[in-house]
């Protein structure tokens, strides 16, 4: 819904040519919908281009229209206007978004090495801009809510350009050296001694003050060019990584035999899938029929049982590669072919997401370490049906800060779940869990959402996790769906690692993820991904229990004895399992005579919530 109107539009090419830009612009469609948003006139700067036919505009519309090519500053246009429409050059993104301007980017697919891309793509995902093809112009102006967008932060963009210009620097035989020194753009001349004699290039600065100051991270240069490091793979030598993660080799991809039938994308050479593409931009939800509802029961039920196989895995001193071995393998027993594989071209049969990693890591060959926490997500195809779930796992010995994170990450799943039900938004979702996680100081990941499955890996609905979301839809029975909240420690922003797959934390802060795989039915939702225990809780809740932490002699401490000198004294509370409680020896089983009534409050509290039958107990 268009809530504000935006009667001066400014459209800009820089000082190159664009007609792909300016035809979009001015093409019916495009024209109807600037209309449609309140546009009175349009200013269009076409560089070194072609000029517009004013006269083929104007019997198609009753925007003014206003058109040329050069001049010495466009700054006076872009505080005109209410929103602006410019190719991916730097310079005029920066210039727009420092005159807080709504601004819509169109990207120049025909460019090769379009670093410009880059940098369009990295605002976008901290929702300062949308951007877009001119091909896909017309969508983004119609779906897009200009009101959401944020300010540019300060300084937001520094550690980007430094990245982007060395880029451009060893792609240019011209182009100076740039300091490596970080906040340092200054050209540079000075090159590193130790760098010299071990045959390292591109390692470059301004000053003898700049590199002193920043011996103490260049140095890791050296060692891992000499191999001291656990890890000596380093595919991305100018990358800054956002936190201790690093990434590791990978093994080949696995086969999966020719009888398995297999989607679309699976033997495409870019992995894409044409049948979701050709509904791109169409918002219609699919109302399952009986025969499919079954389909994706099962393949829901399969991707489960798979989950489950890595879940018992899972372990410190384990590789993601390993992991993604076990689901590799469980798929193929079970008929099932892994979604995941080749999905645009994505290497593995599944994503391992460890710490500050949000989604979509690739599995490699690091151990896991004591205190990670690892999210596996799977998916199977199974029968033309896609099943897709998550869960995030302890490893070892775990912080309270991270366990906190996981555990308020599934309520909020849980949450968001229980409002499923006919008649209810999708845009509602997001409300829920964020509510949910901001009472508890984390922040909901923005760049990623849930989305339609059935014989499409992703399609309609897109399902936003954050509040204030314009999701489009209403829930109805027979819609299939996930919901898949990733929450974080720290900021909501992300970036992504130069795989193009893995997403981190721009802070570098952990993250956790669960996901379920939804059916809307007459009175509210089944959940097809559910685990197949007695409580369906997640594998992350078998780790927690109430242990009595100091040895109670029974024969010497009679109940009444722990009753009146509280419980406090004597229990620690590690875990909680809504289950039971469990213990490390010896177990007390119903009959011995508690008398519950005589117990602190908060202890007969929890035992009825738990509906406990048994008191397990170390002696």
């Amino acid at each position: 819904m268009i809530t504000k109107r935006y009667k001066d539009v400014f459209v800009t090419v820089g000082t190159t040519e664009f007609e792909e830009l300016v035809r979009a612009v001015t093409s019916p469609a495009v024209l109807k919908q600037l209309s449609a948003m309140g546009c009175e006139s349009l200013t269009i700067q076409f560089g070194r281009g072609t000029a517009p036919n004013v006269e083929s505009v104007r019997q198609q519309t009753s925007i003014r229209l206003s058109s040329y090519g050069l001049k010495s500053s466009i700054g006076d246009d872009i505080k005109r206007a209410d929103l602006v429409i410019s190719h991916a050059g730097a310079g005029s993104c920066i210039e727009v978004l420092e005159a807080c301007k709504p601004l819509v980017v169109v990207v120049n697919e025909t460019l090769m090495n379009n670093h410009q891309t880059e940098l369009a793509e990295r605002l976008s995902k901290d929702n300062n801009l949308f951007y877009c093809t001119p091909n896909t112009l017309h969508q983004t102006l119609a779906n897009s809510n200009f009101g959401q967008l944020e300010k540019l932060a300060p300084g937001a963009l520094d550690g980007f350009f430094r990245v982007l210009l060395e880029k451009i620097a060893k792609m240019s035989d011209i182009a100076k050296h740039l300091c490596g020194t970080d906040n340092c753009k200054k050209p540079a001349t000075l090159h590193c001694p130790v760098c010299l004699k071990m045959g390292i290039q591109g390692s470059y600065f301004c000053s003898q003050d700049c590199f002193k100051g920043s011996w103490k991270e260049h140095k890791v240069i050296h060692l891992l060019a000499k191999g001291k490091e656990s890890n000596a793979y380093n595919p991305w030598p100018y990358y800054t990584f956002t936190g201790k993660l690093r990434p590791f080799e990978q093994t080949p991809r696995r086969d999966v035999p020719a009888t398995i039938p297999r989607p679309d994308y699976a033997d495409h050479k870019e992995g894409r899938s044409k049948s979701e593409e050709a509904l791109r931009g169409n918002n219609t939800i699919k109302i399952l029929d009986d025969e499919e509802i079954e389909g994706m029961r099962v393949a829901c039920r399969l991707g489960r049982e798979v989950l489950d196989e890595a879940a018992r895995v899972c372990d410190v001193g384990v590789t993601t590669d390993e992991i993604d071995r076990i689901v590799h393998e469980a798929c193929i027993e079970r008929e099932c072919y892994p979604s995941p594989m080749n999905y645009y071209n994505f290497p593995k049969s599944c994503c391992t997401s460890v710490n500050e990693v949000i989604c979509h890591g690739i599995p490699d060959l690091r151990p896991l370490e004591d205190g990670d926490l690892c999210n596996v997500d799977v998916t199977v195809y199974h029968r033309e049906f896609h099943g897709d779930l998550n869960e995030t796992f302890f490893v070892g010995n775990v912080k309270e800060q991270h366990k906190k994170l996981v555990q308020v990450t599934h309520e909020a799943l849980m949450k968001a779940i229980a409002i499923v039900k006919p008649g209810e938004r999708y845009r509602e979702i997001g409300n829920v869990i964020q509510k949910h996680v901001h009472t508890h100081g984390y922040s909901v990941v923005k760049s990623y959402c849930g989305h339609g499955i059935h014989r499409l890996f992703h399609t309609s609905p897109n399902v936003p996790h954050y509040a204030k979301n314009s999701a489009v839809g209403v829930m109805k029975p027979g819609h299939c769906f996930t919901i898949e909240p990733m929450i974080s420690e720290g900021t909501w922003r992300d970036v992504s690692w130069p795989d193009d797959w893995t997403a981190v934390t721009a802070d570098g802060l952990f993250s956790a993820q669960f996901e379920h795989t939804l059916l809307v039915t007459e009175s509210g939702c089944d959940i097809l991904t559910k685990r197949r225990n007695e409580t369906g809780n997640p594998h992350f809740m078998d780790h927690m229990f109430l242990v009595l932490h100091h040895c109670i002699h029974l024969n010497s401490l009679s109940i009444g004895h722990i009753g009146q000198r509280g419980l406090g004294f004597h229990l620690s509370l590690l875990w909680l399992h809504e289950a039971a409680l469990a213990c490390r020896s010896q177990r007390i089983f119903d009959g011995v005579g508690l008398n519950l009534e005589r117990l602190q409050a908060p202890f007969v509290y929890l035992c009825a919530k738990m509906s406990l039958k048994r008191l397990i107990v170390d002696v």
